[in-house]
């Protein structure tokens, strides 16, 4: 445990000196991190290292982003480096705002989705029409992908 708070600590300095508006620990283990991206936009997260020492990152705002177990403090912190350049040069962008509500309304479909199979007895057409739905979302994103310009974006320390 001594050795996962320390590791904390070094991600909560780290995250300040990223530029970090706020840093604070919820409990021994739990951290909540803050970062400006634009005055109406912030990149926030929670970590936790739990007794396995491994990190579990989540991106709380502008949208919710579970990233897989991670194996260290850096890279935790190599994670966000880098998805901070990448929010900070995506705000840029006309479009930045239109993607975050997207991106917003799926996670509502998502949890939509879960209230609808937990709560409900869905008939297996109904469900199988969402399906054909969803799976032509997904054919349009990968078209959308296939014909744009994949961005290369520096970390950089804003």
């Amino acid at each position: 445990m001594y050795e996962s708070m320390i590791d904390g600590e070094i991600i909560e300095m780290t995250s300040r000196q990223l530029g970090a508006s706020k840093v604070v620990e919820l409990t021994g283990s739990l951290y909540y991190i803050e970062f400006p991206v634009t005055d109406c936009c912030t990149l926030s997260y929670t970590f936790n290292v739990n007794s396995k020492n491994q990190y579990h990152l989540q991106r709380i705002k502008p949208y919710p982003f579970a990233h897989d177990p991670i194996k260290g403090e850096e890279d935790v912190i190599a994670f966000i480096k880098k998805d901070l350049s990448r929010f900070r040069n995506a705000a840029k962008s006309s479009n930045f705002d239109n993607f975050v509500t997207a991106v917003n309304k799926l996670m509502t479909i998502g949890e939509q989705m879960d209230d609808l199979f937990l709560n409900f007895n869905v008939d297996k057409k109904a469900l199988s029409e969402i399906a054909l739905h969803l799976d032509e979302i997904e054919v349009h994103i990968a078209e959308v992908k296939q014909c744009s310009v994949e961005l290369e974006v520096p970390y950089t320390a804003e």
